[in-house]
């Protein structure tokens, strides 16, 4: 059953009573159809045909609201209520609590656009709307009775209907929270008392099916006033306002409803002050971290006292003493300690978990004395009065071993063997790697280095040295390969610009005393110069100057939105503090000792005793024999208030745009100097209106052009590593040895990344060990670089560039613009403006990836003689990415021709066949063929491999024809190389093969739902040669076409001959990433364009393939299809019932949410969560359900990855993935071929679906024990229907994959 039905918005007014006993005031609105969700029965209804919408007038009901109705927006004077008219509803009888969807009871009340709605109805299928016009006159004597007929009965349905209506109606919308308070019965009802009992209406139970006979002696109105209200009126008694109160017999909870009403109405009023409260607290904690940065410890103290006494009752103030405890404890201060204990049991201030982890911390570290003893004891005895347990403490540490052994060592003292459930494991938990923790399994008694030979004992301290280095100055300058001026001119030039940095240094230092002076006389900005004064002078002009560097990177045309300018600018400044915080309490030393001690043991494993066997339990050991506490590098800096950080950032800009200044005149033919501002500011429209915008002067382009500078500044972040990258051991600690990434990348939106945040928070450290193992094991691999292939790259980029092999002619070669003459007529002038756009669009492009080219080989050029690494991190599905944007194996064809592994493999006695086969696959010409035709091609091709590694640029120059000509290059040069040696087998072979999944979003659908026939399409059945999926669906899909013809069809018939591979290919390899129709007629109507198809014709053509593609999938994958529409159904529901974002587990344990949220207002939220406060965030319905099944299936291409990678770690294999496409060495890769399948097969052994299913009820279906209403009691019933619903899996056996050649190959 379809369970969507497009509903109109319809108001209900202030109402006075109608004179007319024939007519209903009523209009049928005309408007656009949304979609809005209901939890219609699919056993009960078949089909529901006709839907209209009706703006009614309930007579009787006046708005005597306290509030000023004036005041309000349009939207919320009325009232509303939806009544859908299903005059086709076939099949069984119908629940009518199942249409009943917009209460405001309703989960999807709260999240809908249409959230004012009060009620839904169904009105009877023999209903019609003459009916709705007598059944709706309430307050008239009703009209005599009609004629006996077939409609008698639905009369008496309609009328039932309309009790129901107006019961439903006060009982609902009288909590709407701008109607919430005095209701009243106009000219009707006058009595005090009945107001009251109107706003404790509850709601009232519908019958259409038994519904009671009117008594044609009282008035309805009577009927309606005690179903509303309870107040029951006598016959006739209507003037004489005569009232039996029944409300309390027939519902005692009538008065605790009014309770909860009045304690909503508080709680929005204090909602806003708690939130303020917060954001006061979370500031005065960064300005006593500042004070006690700055030695003035007794003003921190002060201050902390003052903010306890300032909010005396709130939960979270406790903050407030973190960072007085962290201090107390970095200087083994237990008398201050004592002290703060003391002081917040004064202040009748609970300690916050982080204080009890700091104090234990230090305790831990103190000879065993009675004192001592007590200390803890008292603390401890304090902890379980406020209800914070062990546990607790050790979910807080984040799975830092050191720092959960030190506080289960403290309590141990005084409570010996109290703590021994709490000691961290460091195994896996996930069944399909327990045999990583069986050394007789899989495990490998000690850590196999990618890097074995590559660095001596000496190296790992001075790369340490360098990198830290290079991340303190926040800025690595890069030789720029582009500069083609003389040495001689080189130096003119720096000295010139050398002189222009002192004059903006003198006036920067100055303008920023000046600024500082002027604002300490502000007094509401009393806090903002101590963050000013934080650092040295020197450090904040330092940080203004490297932001001019930054803002040269922008082409001429760019400009960047100022407020993320600001805020990038305050945050750097923030990191800085950090830094200097580090090094004062020492733990920069200590961190550096244990990140030098960790890359020794990296390097050479063999030195050192066995039992670690990654990167993680590596760092582990190392910070435990050193008994460093690595958590520190995160307690000991406090978070600064987003605000405060925007607020330094424009302080800076400031003096920036006023005290920056350059001559206008530069590069013109004036000679006397008008000095203006470097930056400025503009306003462009965007799509969100108009922005505040900074772009550069153009004057300073010509004093730094980025064409001739010998040098380009860029961001340490954004380059590779000099040294092994510190691994990932928390959410927080990870790849620098001071800072850490983001683990997971950030989303479009702030209210996402807030999201993700506390996902990954929400479940404990060993649960995310494999995704960290994995992203360890990627970061370990070293890199170096082709220099064969670099010159050549870096030849033709000199050299004007190559429009074939992706490399981007030069500025200079810009296309210039045709004039426009004035006195041309008006058509013309239009034409050219026009061409002119396209062309100042076309060389905007050209420029933007010539600067992309050009940051990629200086970077090449940077690192061409040293080995270097890339860390990784990952997105929300658990996808791995470098953390580096531009020199990485996941770039484009050139730069990955460019990387290859700094430690060698010799080729062994298969290796030189896979380079071959390595080389013929990447041409893209024989992916059909088998592996020994693949094979044979490429010994016939032999002179053409080795002319092309021998003269690239003027031999034949066959290696440009490939699909991916760098890497094919590259490859030749290899094989080449290998030849050249006289021994292939003992080659010592850098250059990484690929082996590719085919078409991998279905071969996990397939696997999935056991789908045989989708199976062998995607080869995961082993035949002689490769299934090609895409050519399976152009041959259905030409079937169908040849029979559509030969039945006359128009359009089959134009189409004959250009249904290919090409054309449906696209459309194939989206549909498993959710590809919809109208995206899928786009692409194959492209196509069409592409092939010559006459244009005319091309918008029906592509509808017509659009569905015979899907139709062909559909009959090809059935159990994919059923997943995919069950995936997408589940979410849908989830977002509309529920208004959470979808969330789910991965077979390796990853939380995984979906962050598409976009921010609250109090306009489309109604209600509380179960906080008692307004969400702030809320799902994108449309995102959500669109993206639930591709972020799925890569949740799992992700999980087969992290499998294939960590067991080939254990096998010492190499191992490089770019999604699901797996790098090794030439001599593992049919090693690393056996390790992938297996692990595929282990994945999908799993009850993934199951699972999903399971976790799904768990999360969003309400429990028996829990009070629902009526409406909520359908909707769990509907969704604990759909989420049990698992789609049927087919015949196919998974142990096939096993012996399939050309499931990755």
């Amino acid at each position: 059953m379809h369970r969507f039905i497009g509903l109109k918005k319809l108001h209900v007014g202030q109402v006075n009573l109608s004179n007319s006993a024939n007519e209903i005031q009523y209009t049928r609105r005309r408007g656009h159809f949304r979609v809005h969700s209901t939890s219609i029965k699919p056993e009960q209804v078949v089909h529901v045909w006709k839907k209209k919408m009706y703006r009614l007038v309930v007579p009787g009901i006046a708005n005597t609201s306290r509030t000023d109705v004036g005041s309000l927006p349009k939207s919320r004077r009325k009232m509303r209520i939806t009544i859908l008219d299903s005059k086709e509803v076939t099949g069984k009888e119908v629940d009518h609590r199942s249409f009943i969807t917009s209460s405001p009871s309703s989960p999807a009340f709260q999240g809908s656009r249409i959230s004012n709605v009060g009620v839904t109805i169904m009105l009877p299928p023999s209903a019609s709307p003459k009916m709705l016009d007598a059944a709706l006159l309430m307050n008239t004597p009703p009209p005599p009775p009609p004629a006996p007929s077939s409609e008698g009965s639905s009369t008496t349905q309609c009328a039932a209907l309309s009790n129901a209506a107006a019961e439903l109606m006060f009982s609902g919308l009288i909590r709407d929270k701008y109607l919430i308070n005095d209701f009243s019965v106009h000219q009707s009802i006058s009595s005090p008392s009945t107001v009251g009992k109107l706003n404790q209406v509850a709601p009232v139970p519908m019958n259409f099916d038994k519904s009671p006979e009117f008594n044609r002696e009282e008035t309805q109105n009577s009927h309606l006033i005690q179903a509303a209200t309870g107040v029951k009126l006598k016959p006739h008694s209507l003037a004489e306002d005569t009232y039996e109160d029944t409300s309390a017999k027939q519902n005692p909870s009538l008065e605790k409803s009014s309770r909860q009403i009045a304690a909503e109405q508080k709680k929005t009023v204090r909602y806003s002050k708690i939130r303020s409260q917060k954001k006061m607290i979370l500031r005065r904690t960064a300005y006593i971290d500042l004070c006690l940065s700055a030695g003035k410890l007794q003003n921190a103290i002060q201050y902390a006292k003052e903010g306890l006494k300032l909010f005396p009752h709130l939960p979270f103030r406790n903050t407030m003493l973190e960072p007085l405890f962290v201090n107390a404890v970095l200087e083994g201060k237990l008398v201050s300690v004592l002290y703060l204990i003391t002081l917040a049991r004064d202040m009748n201030c609970p300690l916050s978990i982080e204080s009890y982890v700091k104090c234990f911390d230090l305790l831990s570290t103190l000879p065993r004395s009675d004192t001592n003893l007590s200390i803890i004891m008292n603390l401890y005895e304090s902890m379980m009065k406020e209800n914070v347990s062990i546990g607790d403490l050790v979910a807080h540490c984040k799975g830092r071993i050191l720092l959960i052994e030190k506080v289960l060592k403290a309590i141990d003292m005084v409570y010996p063997e109290t703590s021994a459930s709490f000691l961290p494991n460091y195994d896996y938990s996930i069944d399909v790697m327990l045999p990583l923790n069986d050394v007789n399994q899989a495990k490998a008694p000690r850590y196999f280095s990618p890097a074995s030979g590559l660095l001596t004992d000496q190296c790992p301290e001075r790369l340490v040295d360098e990198q830290i280095k290079a991340l303190t100055s926040n800025i690595f300058r890069v030789k720029n390969i582009a500069c083609q001026l003389s040495e001689t001119e080189k130096e003119k030039l720096l000295e010139a610009q050398k002189n222009i940095e002192m004059n903006w240094r003198e006036t920067i230092a100055e303008g920023f005393k000046t600024s500082l002076k002027a604002l300490r006389l502000d007094k509401a900005s009393f806090q903002l110069p101590a963050y000013l004064e934080c650092l040295p002078l020197e450090s904040f002009v330092e940080l203004i100057i490297q932001e001019v560097y930054k803002r040269l990177d922008d082409s001429e045309r760019q400009s960047v939105g100022f407020t993320i300018a600001e805020r990038a600018l305050g945050k750097r400044v923030k990191d800085l503090y950090d830094m200097h915080v580090l090094n004062k309490y020492g733990v920069k030393s200590k961190t550096r000792e244990a990140y030098i001690n960790y890359c020794k043991w990296y390097a050479n494993p063999e030195n050192y005793p066995e039992g670690p066997s990654n990167p993680r339990e590596i760092w582990e050991t190392v910070i435990r024999s050193l008994n460093v506490d690595d958590s520190y590098v995160n307690s000991v800096c406090c978070d600064w208030n987003p605000d405060m950080i925007l607020k330094i950032g424009k302080f800076m800009y400031s003096i920036l745009l006023k005290d920056v200044k350059v001559d206008a005149n530069t590069g013109s033919s004036e000679k006397s100097p008008h000095m203006v501002p470097a930056l400025y500011v503009i306003f462009r429209k965007t799509t969100r209106g108009y922005q505040k915008q900074i772009k550069m002067h153009p004057a300073v382009h010509h004093i730094f052009p980025i064409k001739v500078q010998p040098f380009i500044a860029m961001n340490p972040e954004e380059l590779p590593m000099l040294c092994p990258p510190k691994p990932w051991v928390s959410t927080s600690i990870g790849v620098y040895p001071f800072t850490c990434p983001a683990l997971q990348r950030a989303p479009e939106s702030r209210e996402g990344e807030d999201l993700l945040k506390e996902n990954l928070n929400s479940v404990t450290a060993q649960q995310l060990y494999p995704c960290l193992d994995s992203l360890n094991q990627l970061g370990s691999i070293p890199w170096t670089i082709n220099k064969p292939v670099l010159d050549v790259i870096t030849e033709v980029f000199n050299t004007g560039g190559c429009r074939e092999l992706d490399i981007p002619a030069p500025p200079t070669a810009a296309v210039p613009q045709p004039p426009s003459p004035k006195d041309s007529p008006l058509s013309e002038r239009i034409k050219i403006s026009k061409e002119r756009a396209l062309i100042r669009q076309e060389n905007a492009a050209t420029y933007s990836l010539w600067c992309d080219t050009l940051y990629k080989l200086c970077i090449a050029h940077e690192f061409r003689d040293r080995v270097f690494w890339l860390p990784h991190n990952m997105d929300f599905r658990g996808r791995v990415y470098p953390v580096c944007p531009h020199l990485q194996h996941m770039s484009n064809d050139m730069a990955r021709s460019v990387l290859v592994f700094a430690k060698g493999e010799k080729l062994g006695p298969d290796g030189l066949d896979w380079l071959k086969l390595h080389t013929i696959n990447l041409i893209g010409k024989m992916n059909k063929d088998s592996l020994a035709a693949r094979l044979a091609y490429a010994n016939e091709v032999m002179p053409k491999i080795l002319d092309s590694a021998e003269r690239p640029l003027t031999g034949e120059r066959w290696w440009i024809d490939s699909e991916y000509p760098w890497q094919t290059l590259a490859a030749c040069k290899e094989i080449a190389a290998a030849l050249a040696s006289g021994d292939p087998e003992n080659f010592i072979s850098h250059y990484p093969v690929h082996q590719d999944g085919s078409c991998n979003g279905l071969q996990h659908y397939a696997a999935l739902g056991r789908d045989s026939l989708g199976a062998q399409s995607v080869n995961l059945v082993d035949t002689d040669k490769p299934s090609d999926v895409y050519m399976c669906v152009a041959n259905s899909v030409e079937q169908k076409r040849a029979n559509d013809a030969a039945n006359g069809n128009a359009i089959a018939q134009s189409l004959e001959g250009f249904v290919t591979r090409k054309v449906i290919k696209q459309t194939v390899m989206t549909t498993v990433y959710g590809v919809t129709v109208h995206g899928a007629q786009l692409q194959i109507r492209g196509q069409l364009k592409d092939i010559d198809y006459p244009k005319e014709k091309c918008t029906s053509a592509s509808i017509y393939l659009t569905k015979l593609v899907f139709n062909s999938l559909g009959e090809m994958f059935t159990s994919s299809r059923n997943i995919q529409d069950w995936l997408t159904d589940c979410a849908s529901a989830i977002v509309k019932s529920t208004n959470e974002p979808v969330r789910w587990i991965t077979p390796l344990g990853l939380p995984v949410v979906q962050p598409y949220l976009k921010k609250a207002t109090k306009t489309n939220v109604k209600e509380f969560n179960e906080h008692g406060t307004y969400p702030t965030r809320m799902p994108v319905i449309r995102k959500h359900r669109n993206a639930f099944s591709p972020n799925f299936i890569h949740s799992l291409d992700s999980c087969h990855m992290i499998l294939t990678g960590l067991y080939c770690e254990q096998a010492n294999v190499t191992f490089v993935s770019v999604h699901d496409c797996y790098w090794v060495h030439p001599k593992n890769a049919v090693a690393m071929s056996k390790i992938c399948r297996e692990q595929f097969v282990a994945l999908h052994s799993k009850r993934i679906l199951e699972d999903l299913s399971e976790f799904l009820l768990k999360t969003y279906t309400l429990d028996d024990s829990q009070e629902i209403d009526e409406v909520q009691e359908v909707e769990n019933r509907w969704l604990n229907r759909l989420f049990s619903a698992v789609p049927p899996k087919g015949d196919f056996d998974l142990t096939e994959v096993l012996k399939s050649k050309y499931f990755f190959s």
